[in-house]
């Protein structure tokens, strides 16, 4: 007998900001079984801000940190307004790590090289939101497509 699952997906704009999170956790609290999958778009305009990083690295290196800087204080805010267990921690040291990395990136870039840089909107988010389903006593562990 095979297991019945549900896929869940959630774009950007359902992880916009804090609230909007809090409400895909409750939509999943009311909705999901243990063994559905959810699948999540970058945040907000995170895709956005990541090509315009992109884009600027190529043209005007103050622009590209600019571009960085918006996106990791954005992302920063998510994490500092959802989690308040030892998890936002671990994934404010991790997405800092990430950033620095990003920042140190010159250009031009191959298509490979873009299309990780890109791929982090949807690990971040992907991340987020499986620690604010932990932290809810719902088990959740986040996966990055770029690895399969």
């Amino acid at each position: 007998m095979t297991a019945s699952r549900q896929l869940h997906k959630f774009g950007g704009s359902s992880l916009a900001n804090p609230e909007c999170y809090r409400r895909v956790a409750n939509i999943l609290k009311e909705y999901s079984d243990s063994e559905d999958l959810i699948v999540v778009s970058a945040a907000g305009k995170t895709t956005n801000k990541l090509i315009e990083f992109i884009e600027a690295l190529s043209k005007d290196g103050r622009l590209a940190h600019e571009a960085l800087q918006e996106l990791k204080r954005f992302q920063i805010d998510l994490i500092e307004n959802l989690l308040t267990s030892q998890l936002k921690q671990e994934l404010e040291s991790q997405l800092i790590d990430e950033f620095s990395t990003l920042g140190e990136l010159v250009a031009p870039l191959s298509e490979a090289e873009k299309a990780s840089v890109l791929g982090h909107g949807e690990v971040w988010s992907s991340r987020l939101l499986a620690a604010l389903l932990n932290e809810q006593d719902l088990a959740a562990v986040a996966q990055d497509a770029r690895a399969f």
